[in-house]
């Protein structure tokens, strides 16, 4: 899953195609690449579920993308509570339009124990 540079508009809802959770804790990373005064932030909700389970599964937590151009905005969430699969829920801003990139998400494992 990767959004190389997507213009979303106020009120504008877009959401991802569910993708395969990939390790135990997940680190996604967004930057706004450009704005037509747009006064609010875009936020990317991660949800995730079982295969079994129907969307839009469980909310795990959301990522603010601001509105100082060319920042970088970061969320990791530790393994506890991603399931096997994963969906972005992307929404505009109250007003104006935001051209947003979103990394592709990186997955990682615990260490567990002491070396």
């Amino acid at each position: 899953m990767n959004i190389p540079g997507r213009r979303i508009n106020e009120g504008e809802v877009v959401i991802s195609d569910p993708f395969p959770r990939g390790g135990g804790g997940l680190l996604l990373r967004g930057q706004l690449i450009d704005n037509g005064g747009t006064t609010g932030s875009t936020t990317v909700e991660v949800f995730t579920r079982n295969s079994e389970d129907d969307w839009p599964g469980t909310a795990l937590a959301t990522l603010t993308i601001g509105t100082t151009i060319a920042d970088v905005y970061e969320l990791s969430l530790t393994p506890s509570g991603i399931k096997e699969e994963l969906r972005l829920k992307i929404s505009g801003a109250a007003s104006g339009w935001a051209v947003i990139r979103l990394f592709p998400p990186l997955f990682y494992d615990a260490a567990i124990g002491t070396l």
